[in-house]
């Protein structure tokens, strides 16, 4: 072989082995970036849990008295059994016994 020749053997060799030590490295970086973009993914997942978390305590502690008040008006036939009117009174059902009243 001559000196030419196996020069070129040479610099083809160094040549593959840095092609190859790029492709390595560009891989290994793929795989940072990837684990790098699942921690981050994770990270925002249990943020935003907590988040939820805490806005559901919050509301849970915290009652809603405007709808409260407004689905329960005295003006509100749904409001009660007998309706706005109240229970029909007469002098004759006040002084009966009942089961409830003995």
């Amino acid at each position: 072989m001559s000196g030419a020749t196996a020069a070129a053997w040479v610099g083809a060799a160094v040549a593959a082995a840095g092609t190859a030590a790029s492709v390595y490295s560009s891989n290994k970086q793929a795989r940072q970036q990837k684990a790098a973009a699942r921690q981050q993914q994770e990270a925002s997942d249990r943020q935003l849990s907590q988040q939820n978390e805490e806005m559901r305590r919050a509301n849970q502690a915290t009652a809603d008295t405007s709808s409260i008040l407004s689905d329960n008006s005295v003006n509100n036939d749904q409001a009660s059994l007998t309706g706005a009117e109240g229970a029909p009174v007469t002098a004759g059902s006040l002084s009966k016994n009942s089961l409830l009243g003995g």
